[in-house]
């Protein structure tokens, strides 16, 4: 009477496998996104400058903007900025407009998660003011990747 012995190792191997898959998903660190200084800048009564839009797969987390005239400290006449999220017209459309009332010079923060720009919108700000002058913004954007986002 003889004994036969048969062992197969394909449960081992297939396991061990499992365990380093759920191993580097443990052990991977939280994404980051690239923060990008924008800045624009033009002159006249009523300025409209387009930041662009985030590159496919792409999305912006609008961190701050800061308006400014032909210096960082001298109010400007009548100056007033709005800021746009959506489309690209000039002058953009009132349902895209984010934010408005900000002074020129100012700077408005804003919380991290609230403000988004998506590949298809451009972020734009239209400035105002009584005479034809400089005028320009900066914006800080985190820029995320999709997949990493949601």
């Amino acid at each position: 009477m003889g004994i036969e012995l048969e062992a197969d190792f394909h449960l081992g191997v297939a396991l061990g496998e499992k365990l380093d898959a759920i191993h580097s998903v443990l052990n991977k660190r939280d994404p980051k996104p690239n923060y990008l200084r924008l800045s624009r800048s033009g002159t006249g009564t009523s300025v409209v400058l387009d930041f662009g839009k985030p590159p496919a797969n792409r999305i912006w987390n609008v961190l701050s903007i800061v308006s400014y005239g032909t210096d960082d400290h001298t109010s400007v006449t009548g100056g007033n900025m709005a800021w746009y999220v959506g489309d690209n017209a000039n002058p953009p459309s009132l349902i895209s407009m984010v934010d408005t009332g900000l002074a020129i010079p100012a700077g408005r923060t804003y919380s991290r998660d609230i403000m988004w720009c998506y590949p298809n919108e451009n972020l734009i700000a239209v400035l105002t003011a009584t005479g034809s002058q400089q005028l320009g913004a900066n914006v800080i954007v985190a820029e995320w990747d999709i997949k990493d986002k949601w």
